[in-house]
């Protein structure tokens, strides 16, 4: 059974090249075959040996994760590098020019001595190394200006970065951030362009992913970090699990990290950027037949994105939500939409408030909003009369 099933896969993979990062994409091949056999001719002796051959994958794992404290073995000698570590990471060089006397702004934990590999721990907000936007907390460094560090104590890792000079070559690894989400995974997604203004060389963002000529590690081009202050925030639409589709018209879709990074850096002073983002699919406000209390976390100093006006339903008259902003917290969220009827915010009714006094309640909200509303849906509105003093109700917030 050995011969019949798992030979020809493990030869296949191994004669297309994927020996060292595919062989965890090997074994699971090798189970689903088997699986897929003793399923097809209900063989109760395949499914034994299935359930024999997927513990023998597991303890791999296990063994392998034991193991982290020596990433250039493996216990069961199959590969030279923990394979599922490796297919899960991407590598990229960050070049840092700092002036005489000043350093790089960033914290270093890990080494031989210590637990784990070399890794940021810390950017010193306003230091070097975070107003580059190229350095995430996590990322390990693998090398500096060609030294390696793998093999280095901890202060022999500082002492390397503190005497460096003004030139500082990063050979940085990091996480690869997630691919895109699918039809099933309760998102849909939208586009928006954004208009951004570089500060110095940099708009503000950090950017993961991009295309790889091993398929495994080939990602769409994710926004991982907004630092905060920098153009991106200021601007405020920006969110890390966006993905950049396009920068001056363009296309990014099949750009590596390295790049994009090259189009950015050859932008000017200001840049179109077109963001793809994902909203969420709230079935309980689509199937809702009454109020319902929303709550939605926002960053501090956030807005939420969505305008109020009045309307009278039912000689009565209420708070509506007039407008969404695209990319908003509100948007995103996928639980309001225009013409929903605002009843209440933080517990306090709006039933007697005027649209500048509604406005004024959102303004004051901390970083979690309780919202009642009405979905438009169950609104049948009389026709909009605006509240006296339009003039604020046009404020978003």
């Amino acid at each position: 059974m050995f011969k019949l099933f798992v030979e020809p896969t493990i030869n296949q993979c191994v004669n297309e090249g994927h020996r060292s990062v595919d062989m965890f994409y090997v074994y699971l091949s090798c189970f689903s075959v088997l699986f897929n056999q003793g399923k097809k001719n209900k063989l109760a002796s395949n499914n034994l040996f299935c359930l024999v051959y997927l513990v023998l994958l597991c303890t791999h794992l296990s063994l392998s994760f034991s193991r982290l404290d020596r990433p250039d073995t493996c216990l069961c000698g199959c590969m030279p590098l923990c394979f599922w570590l490796e297919a899960l990471r991407g590598v990229t060089m960050v070049e840092l020019v700092k002036k005489e006397g000043s350093t790089l702004g960033l914290t270093i934990s890990g080494g031989t001595d210590k637990d784990g590999k070399p890794r940021v721990s810390n950017l010193r907000p306003g230091g070097l190394a975070a107003r580059s936007d190229q350095l995430n907390v996590g990322d390990y460094i693998k090398s500096v200006n060609g030294i390696n560090l793998t093999k280095l104590r901890h202060e022999e890792i500082i002492s390397l970065l503190k005497n460096v000079g003004e030139r500082v070559l990063l050979e940085v690894e990091y996480e690869l951030p997630p691919t895109a989400p699918d039809s099933t995974s309760g998102v849909i997604s939208k586009t928006i362009d954004i208009c951004l203004h570089k500060e110095g060389s940099s708009f503000g963002f950090v950017m993961r992913g991009g295309t790889h000529e091993d398929w495994h590690k080939s990602r769409p081009l994710v926004i991982t970090y907004v630092r905060p202050g920098g153009p991106a925030d200021r601007e405020g639409t920006l969110r890390p699990g966006d993905r950049l589709l396009s920068v001056d018209g363009v296309p990014l879709h099949s750009a590596s990290h390295n790049e994009a990074l090259s189009v950015l850096a050859q932008c000017g002073q200001e840049a179109l950027f077109q963001i793809e983002y994902d909203v969420t699919i709230m079935d309980t406000v689509a199937n809702a037949s009454g109020p319902l209390l929303v709550e939605i976390a926002k960053s501090p100093g956030a807005t939420l994105g969505i305008t109020l006006t009045s309307a009278n339903h039912r000689n009565k008259q209420v708070i509506v939500i007039d407008r969404v902003k695209p990319g908003s917290v509100v948007d995103r969220c996928g639980a309001l939409h225009p013409g929903d009827h605002l009843l209440s915010i933080d517990g306090t009714s709006t039933e007697h408030c005027t649209v500048l006094e509604a406005t004024q309640l959102l303004a004051s909200t901390t970083e979690l909003v309780k919202l009642e509303i009405l979905p438009s849906h169950q609104t049948r509105l009389a026709g909009k009369q605006h509240d006296t003093g339009s003039a604020e109700f046009e404020i978003v917030v």
